[in-house]
């Protein structure tokens, strides 16, 4: 994934509330920094971490890729 495609921020896994350092590609698919195998507790789904007044309906989740 190039630089300039990408932008780094947190996000949460949606099973152990576990907090990661994620990419974000263009297509909005969140990848852990460090991590290809997704969260330590086996779930898949990250949640982004955003500013209260911007943040997403709590349903909505992203899967690692």
């Amino acid at each position: 994934m190039a630089a300039e495609t990408r932008r780094k921020t947190a996000a949460r896994c949606t099973e152990c509330d576990r907090t990661f350092a994620v990419w974000v590609t263009p297509t909005d698919d969140l990848v852990p920094i460090g991590s290809v195998d997704g969260c330590p507790c086996g779930a898949s789904a990250l949640s982004p971490l955003v500013p209260s007044d911007d943040r997403p309906d709590p349903s909505a989740t992203t899967s690692v890729r």
